[in-house]
């Protein structure tokens, strides 16, 4: 459970959802109190922390952000955004991390994200004049979840607080039978996953790739002739127990999206049955439809 960077508590009692969606322009706009007026100012580097904190709980992560926001924090020369912070900023846009909003509805937007994904909304605005919304409209129920989904973000310094839950439900991993038959099964009948493979959005044919043995650059060397330096050595590792299918990021210097949800690493991220399952890996996308 996170609350600030070195102060766990232990009494949370909210309904536990399945990841967190961070509403990106709030989260980069500090707004600075003056003897006139608040002037603000943008920091990417406030998203990434915030980031950081919700991968640590265990929580995979879903970032929207106002395109007016982005455009005018990367290109106005208004824009108090260093040149880091920009760097920062076209980066996770690059790596799929972040999401572009239209402007006039970015809070519908985050309110469906969260609902869609199951996920908490992570923000300083509390959202009531679309509560407001919902309750003059009878929409009773969309207001309820709204106020549960809601996660109040506040900065103490530069340290963001939060009240969520870490995420020990992700931290179980495939459990081995230890009879050697079994085991010998097992191996040959899940050995390998065939997934489409995509490569800068062009389609690559099929690759199986190993269960439970780290996966990096090097398996993509048949497919992808090219350098490819945006997949780390050893970027993460796929796990099936029956007909579970689940991946894991490992701790890789570009990360792991998966659904478009940017996963925590050295969680196992669950694929999602019946559906078509996008992961990406720096250039690379990989398919997987799980009956």
């Amino acid at each position: 459970m996170h609350r600030s960077s070195d102060t766990p508590i232990n009494n949370y009692k909210g309904v536990i959802f399945s990841c967190v969606v961070l509403d990106g322009s709030n989260i980069i706009t500090i707004n600075i109190p003056t003897t006139t007026e608040n002037r603000t100012k943008l920091s990417a580097e406030r998203l990434i922390k915030v980031l950081n904190y919700v991968h640590k709980l265990g929580w995979p992560a879903y970032i929207g952000m106002k395109r007016g926001t982005y455009r005018f924090a990367v290109s106005s020369k208004k824009s108090t955004l260093s040149l880091e912070g920009r760097r920062i900023l076209d980066d996770l846009i690059d790596k799929g991390i972040i999401s572009l909003i239209d402007d006039a509805n970015d809070d519908d937007w985050l309110i469906r994200a969260a609902m869609e994904r199951n996920g908490w909304i992570l923000s300083n605005d509390r959202y009531l004049d679309a509560v407001r919304k919902m309750v003059n409209e009878k929409e009773y129920d969309v207001a309820n979840e709204i106020n549960k989904r809601s996660c109040k973000l506040e900065w103490v310094g530069t340290d963001p607080i939060f009240i969520l839950p870490s995420n020990h439900s992700s931290l179980m991993q495939t459990v081995i039978d230890e009879d050697e038959d079994l085991i010998s099964h097992k191996i040959k009948e899940v050995s390998e996953i065939n997934f489409l493979i995509n490569f800068e959005g062009k389609a690559m044919g099929n690759i199986k790739l190993p269960i439970n043995v780290p996966i990096g650059r090097n398996s993509f060397i048949e497919h992808i002739k090219e350098s490819n330096n945006t997949i780390s050595r050893s970027h993460f590792l796929l796990q099936k127990y029956d007909d579970i299918c689940s991946i894991t990021d490992l701790n890789s210097k570009n990360g792991t999206i998966v659904n478009g949800l940017s996963i925590a690493p050295n969680f196992p991220c669950e694929m999602v049955k019946n559906t078509i399952n996008k992961i990406n890996i720096g250039k690379i996308q990989l398919i997987l439809s799980i009956p």
